[in-house]
Order: structure tokens, then sequence, then C-alpha cells
């Protein structure tokens, strides 16, 4: 009798599929390699993200070819070190798309085990484009806020809520004969 068999079969056909049909609507990519780093799934934003056509072969590409030549080696480093069991945070990278250009990228990845053993890594590449745009036009913004506060003839300063001081200028410190 193989019916408890096909039902076995017919629950993880349908696991495997809710599996692939969620990581499908996630904005980030998701990823699997094996113990070597070539990737065994990717989800459809991989191919967006990464320029790459449906269908085109991306299994079994050495996950390296997505980050950039200069940071593979600390790449393999960390990779090395998540599979050692050893936590090396979620590290930020640049990825490269099949066209060559960049993005930068936290990667978040946990090691696959069989029976106690790493046999890949599992993980979301998240992009932080918009992030780091944000944070140079901040920068950007509080550099010029720097520079009229301290090339005006006026003493300006901040006070806390409980009246301490947390700035004041260059004008303010001479008017008040500080240096």
């Amino acid at each position: 009798d193989i019916t408890e068999r096909k039902q076995t079969e017919e629950a993880l056909r349908q696991s495997e599929e809710k599996f692939k049909s969620l990581a499908n609507l996630l904005p980030q990519i998701i990823f699997e390699t094996d113990a070597s780093g070539n990737l065994t799934y990717v989800n459809q934003q991989a191919f967006t993200v990464m320029g790459y056509a449906d269908g085109e072969q991306v299994i079994g590409m050495p996950s390296l070819t997505f980050h950039v030549p200069e940071e593979r080696a600390k790449v393999i480093g960390n990779i090395q070190r998540k599979l050692a069991g050893h936590p090396v945070g979620n590290p930020e990278y640049t990825m490269q798309r099949k066209d060559g250009s960049t993005f930068p990228a936290l990667v978040y990845s946990n090691p696959i085990l069989v029976d106690g053993k790493p046999a890949g890594l599992r993980g979301i590449i998240v992009d932080i484009t918009e992030r780091k745009q944000a944070e140079a036009a901040l920068q950007a913004s509080n550099n010029r806020i720097s520079q009229l506060l301290e090339t005006t003839d006026q003493g300006i300063y901040g006070l806390d809520i409980e009246g301490r001081c947390t700035f004041i200028n260059q004008s303010g410190l001479k008017m008040l004969g500080y240096s």
C-alpha cells in the first residue's frame, strides 16, 4: 500500500509550493547555496534585481559572481566563519548585476545543516540603495548646516530640556570669551 507515501509526497509538494510562492512575494532576494558556494535556489526577485531573464541559468552559478571582485576575499572569509559557526553579523556588500552595475546590500544568512554539518547557506539580500542615498543626503544637509552655523558672525547655541548647552558655534564661544 503506497497511499501513505503518496500523501506524504503530496504534502511535501504543497509545502514546497507554498515556500516558493511566499519567497516570490518578497522584495528581497532569497537564496540558497551548496557547501561549495554554488546557488541551489533563488527566488524571482533575484532574476529581476540581478538583471537575468526568466528561466536564464542561475542555479549552479557561484554565488561570488554576484559580489564585486574586490570584496570576494572578504565574502569568502565571512562565509567560512559563518559555516564554522562563528558570528559574522550581517555584513554590507556591494552586489554586482549581470550588466556590471552595482548596488549596496545587506546580506543575512545562516548555515544549512545536514546531520549537524554545514551543507550550504540560506539567506536574503536586501538592496539598501535608498537608505544609502538618504544617509548621503542627510550628511550633505548636516555639512551645509554646520558650514552656515560656523560662518555666521551671530552666536548660535542649543539647549537641552534641562537648560544645558548642547551646541554653540565659534562666534558664540568668542562672544562669551571661550576658545
